[in-house]
């Protein structure tokens, strides 16, 4: 007989309220790609993070040049700040996220694929 055991390790430190996740949870789980093709599959990327109190995130080209920046009411929807569709590619994202009066910096890349 096989025996299977699990431990789930308590995180309760930055948890979500409705989710039951941490944020560091929530940035494993963050699409690394999306299609803005305007199909309504994967057009847009993002998502409202809840029990925060403030989000502010940037999109950067892999020149370091600003493409977007957003809240937590804003999704990014492929598209430079000045309206252009920035093309298929690597781009690197940086949130802020102040909860409880502490700031935490996340930092990954997410891929344009058209």
């Amino acid at each position: 007989m096989i025996r299977c055991y699990f431990l789930i390790p308590l995180l309760l430190l930055f948890s979500f309220a409705s989710h039951g996740q941490t944020l560091e949870e929530y940035f494993e789980e963050l699409p690394r790609q999306f299609s803005p093709e305007g199909n309504g599959v994967n057009d847009t990327w993002g998502k409202y993070i809840n029990d925060v109190e403030k989000v502010n995130f940037k999109i950067y080209s892999r020149w370091g040049t600003l493409i977007f920046e957003g809240d937590n009411n804003t999704t990014w929807n492929g598209y430079t700040l000045s309206g252009d569709p920035c093309p298929q590619g690597v781009y690197i994202y940086i949130f802020n996220i102040v909860k409880n009066g502490e700031t935490k910096i996340f930092k990954g890349t997410v891929e344009i694929i058209k």
